[in-house]
Order: structure tokens, then sequence, then C-alpha cells
């Protein structure tokens, strides 16, 4: 089943998670839709998925810098060897935070959510999780 949004249930459990300081890398799994999907009324001009994607990213990025947030790494997928099939993934981007604390701000941030609908068109299915280092930091 696509997922594009949070659920409540997942927001919830977000912002509930402790903060210990440590940063936190945030693995973005992609697939695009072969052409973005913008409500009907929208003026804005159609794309591709990966455009609608990149689109976001370049107004997304300017809130997510501000919060020390920053693009670490982004790939394009040759194959997925282990993985449930069908399940297939366009691009990974890995983006990395200072702390729990500056990303969740990120998602009380109205200016930053209002770009959601690029990311919305964008997308035909994502997978976000947020992971900590457990080895010493190099």
């Amino acid at each position: 089943m696509p997922s594009i949004d949070p659920s409540e249930t997942q927001m919830q459990q977000l912002m509930e998670l402790t903060e210990d300081g440590k940063p936190l890398v945030m693995i973005n799994c992609l697939r695009y839709n072969e052409k973005s999907q913008y409500s009907a009324d929208s003026d804005i001009e159609p794309s591709s998925g990966k455009q609608a994607f990149q689109r976001y990213g370049e107004e997304s990025f300017p809130y997510i810098s501000a919060l020390g947030g920053k693009l670490v790494w982004m790939g394009a997928v040759i194959q997925s060897l282990i993985a449930p099939e069908g399940e297939q993934w366009d691009d990974i981007v890995m983006v990395q935070w200072p702390n729990l604390a500056a990303f969740k701000a990120l998602m009380d941030n109205s200016d930053y959510l209002a770009l959601s609908h690029h990311r919305d068109a964008a997308l035909a299915d994502s997978r976000l999780i947020i992971t900590c280092s457990q080895f010493v930091d190099f």
C-alpha cells in the first residue's frame, strides 16, 4: 500500500520520541509518479514526478538548512535485491539532522508544510526511516 504522508499515529509516535541530542539521518525511499499529480485547480505546470520532487527540494531545503539539516547523499536505485516482490524505488535521499528537536521543528513549521503539495504530486510511494549512528561518527 503506498505511503506518502505519515499517519496521525506515526506523527504522534514521532512527537513522543525522547530527544537525546544525537545526530539523525533520515533515509527517504522515493518512487515517483510518471506525471505529477497536482490538483485539477492548480496553476502549476505539469511535469514528471521527479521534476515535481525537484521543485519540492528546491523550495524546502532553505527551511531544512535553517534548522541544521543537510543533504548527505542521493542516489538512483539500480535494483532492490532483497525486498518484497515488486517493491522498487527510483531514488534514495539521505538527510542528516543535528538532533531530533530540529526535525520536529520542521514538522511544526507551517510554511514548510505548505510545500507538501509538491511532494504529494511527485510521489507514487515513499518511506521515511529515522536512523541514528550505532558507531563512532567519523
